[in-house]
């Protein structure tokens, strides 16, 4: 039930600065489709992809580095869904997003989470500070644990 509570107020504060943010962004009419790679979550080294519509925005990453055979260091991918607050030279947004990572080769080293961050974006470089909840019993996560990615994506538009 607690698990149950937290989500509620995840999504309730997510939700909540959407109301203050209708009126702070300025006008963000073209959609942009963006790649590039990024360094930290899920997979530490990350390939990425951006699907920006408006005042909202869709991001990809992650990354396979090896089989099971080979214990990869980290293997993972994130969906995020973002909503920008504030444009201008440089883009703030608020963003939901859920992941899962494995580390090593053992299937008791798999991370699923959800999360809220806090995105800034400039020409596109982007950095994306955030907080998670852990799905499931990974022994050595913290929960809330933080989350945090740089990187650059160039846009294809």
């Amino acid at each position: 039930m607690d698990k149950v509570r937290r989500i509620v107020v995840l999504l309730s504060l997510m939700f909540g600065v959407q109301v203050y943010a209708n009126n702070k962004v300025d006008d963000m009419r073209d959609n942009q489709i963006s790649l590039g790679v990024s360094l930290g979550s899920p997979a530490i080294i990350n390939v990425v992809s951006l699907f920006r519509f408006n005042y909202y925005a869709v991001r990809l990453s992650g990354a396979y580095w090896g089989s099971e055979q080979h214990s990869p260091l980290m293997n993972g991918a994130q969906i995020e869904v973002m909503r920008t607050i504030h444009s201008a030279s440089v883009t703030h947004s608020l963003d939901m997003f859920f992941g899962h990572q494995t580390v090593g080769h053992s299937a008791s080293n798999q991370l699923n989470y959800f999360g809220l961050g806090y995105d800034l974006t400039w020409k596109g470089a982007f950095v994306q500070l955030g907080l998670s909840h852990v799905f499931n019993s990974y022994s050595d996560a913290r929960d809330p644990f933080p989350t945090f990615k740089i990187g650059y994506a160039f846009s294809l538009h």
